[in-house]
């Protein structure tokens, strides 16, 4: 697990929903609306806390997106091209997400379902008492409002269909109650998030991220195609090649074919303008994260996948209606998820195997840790605190383990107290022991695990400038063990930058 996947489940395994909703409220270290965070939650109650249960969500969101975009293509298409859409997924970057403890392959799957809901009811205007219609507009609702409440930025879910609603609205002369009564109830769960908003306060003012650049929409494109930041970079050309095929290959379908578009249904026309509007999420991402919530993230906006999937699922149905080259197609996309999945569990696999021997304590450190069982190794972030309880040898238990946090001095050096924030929410419902700089520095002779690489290290940089003496008193922890001798620096616990 790594560090948002950490904040996640030390939320998600507290004993009761009521307390996983308490927290989320005011004192959240994870900063998400409650309903990924309740469903991890249940997911552990039912196969117990660890990183499997955790990412079951995610895991479903995932089949979700794979079924919803089969049902979409079906339905626009052949079955050929849906069943190619379908397996698409899981050779781009969304793919990353089905096996992480976090809403964004969840978000992924509402994006789906909810096209898929919007074109299905759509389709029968005229039928606003059948069984397909009712469940349709439903599926749109439960789609709308469990991505409002599973993430801030899922209120994007509104970008695609409400242009598509419009569309059709002026394509038909005439208003859809029951759907735009749908769509505006779903939205109304942004009503519920608002509780939540008070837990958010602390983290704004230095927030780690307080300005977002245009170089968010581009790497919002950019990354679609790489998986996990360490994949080569051909599939990633690969795959913008064939988007770019498939983009103008519908551009030149459509070049002169304005009499066919006048003849398309609203539903049609509505879907078209939908997945254009998807497809231009990362901007739309850009604006929420420029004005509103002041940090972005490309996999906030990883749902402008879809369309590019779609589009060329679409580009390929007439040449899947050979046997012989979809046959050949699908065993390309086959043998390379295969390829790509095996890769990424070795990698994976060995890089476990490598974090986990470098947090394996030297002699030194055991022995000193035994001399003094009341002693701590401090930290200097919840993230390191987080990684090394959860994967600490038996040498180094989590009780041995503190975090120092003190909003000045991170702000200072770091420009940002993010990781303060969480330090002081996490100390009102879990375990851990978290110490102020100002109660380290009092101590005649703390050990400090020193990861200077880690990009957290204010504490080094601070006990430089006040030239402090460090003594290496061995390895554990994937770092040096330093001990700070505080004994001639005056005022020690006073000199906070």
């Amino acid at each position: 697990m790594w560090n948002d996947e950490f904040l996640s489940f030390y939320t998600d395994s507290l004993p009761t929903a009521q307390q996983v909703i308490h927290v989320q409220r005011y004192t959240p270290i994870s900063l998400d609306p409650p309903t990924y965070h309740l469903l991890s939650h249940f997911s552990m109650k039912l196969l117990g806390p660890g990183p499997i249960a955790l990412r079951m969500p995610a895991l479903a969101g995932f089949l979700l997106l794979q079924v919803s975009l089969f049902a979409l293509l079906r339905r626009v298409s052949t079955a050929r091209a849906a069943l190619f859409g379908m397996a698409l997924p899981v050779l781009t970057a969304s793919f990353r997400f089905a096996v992480e403890g976090r809403p964004y392959a969840w978000l992924l799957g509402l994006y789906a379902l909810a096209l898929f809901c919007w074109l299905s009811a759509a389709g029968r205007p005229g039928y606003t008492s059948s069984l397909a219609r009712r469940l349709s507009l439903v599926g749109l609702f439960c789609a709308i409002a469990l991505a409002i409440t599973s993430h801030y930025f899922g209120l994007l879910i509104l970008v695609p269909l409400l242009p598509a609603e419009l569309i059709r609205t002026v394509r038909r002369r005439t208003v859809d109650w029951p759907m735009i009564a749908t769509m505006a109830a779903g939205a109304s769960a942004l009503a519920l998030v608002m509780f939540f908003k008070q837990g958010l306060v602390p983290y704004r003012q230095h927030y780690y991220i307080n300005f977002v650049s245009l170089h968010a929409i581009s790497r919002g494109y950019r990354d679609l195609f790489l998986q996990d930041g360490r994949a080569s970079n051909a599939m990633q050309r690969l795959f913008a090649l064939a988007m770019l095929a498939a983009a103008l290959w519908i551009a030149f379908r459509l070049r002169g074919k304005r009499s066919e578009l006048s003849k398309a249904t609203s539903a049609m026309l509505g879907f078209g303008i939908a997945l254009i509007a998807l497809a231009m999420l990362p901007i739309f991402g850009y604006l929420v994260g420029r004005f509103v919530t002041h940090t972005m993230e490309v996999r906030y906006v990883v749902a402008s996948l879809i369309p590019f999937i779609i589009a060329l699922a679409v580009a390929s149905g007439k040449p899947f209606r050979s046997r012989p080259v979809f046959l050949l197609a699908m065993s390309v996309t086959v043998f390379l998820a295969t390829a790509s999945v095996y890769s990424r569990i070795r990698n994976e696999r060995d890089h476990a195997a490598t974090v986990r021997a470098r947090l394996q304590p030297s002699a030194s450190v055991i022995a000193r840790l035994r001399s003094n069982p009341a002693e701590h190794l401090y930290v200097q972030s919840t993230g390191e605190l987080f990684l090394d309880a959860y994967y600490a040898p038996t040498q180094v238990p989590a009780d041995r383990l503190a975090v120092i946090y003190d909003r000045p001095a991170e702000v200072s050096i770091l420009g940002n107290d993010t990781d303060a924030v969480t330090a002081e929410n996490a100390s009102h419902f879990l375990p851990f022991a978290t110490v102020r700089y100002q109660d380290f520095k009092a101590q005649p002779m703390p050990l400090l695990v020193n990861k200077e690489t880690s990009g957290m290290d204010w504490i080094g940089k601070d006990l430089n400038l006040q030239h402090v003496p460090e003594y290496v008193v061995g390895d554990a922890l994937a770092s040096h063990i330093v001990q700070v001798d505080f004994r001639n620096v005056p005022n020690a616990a006073a000199a906070v930058r």
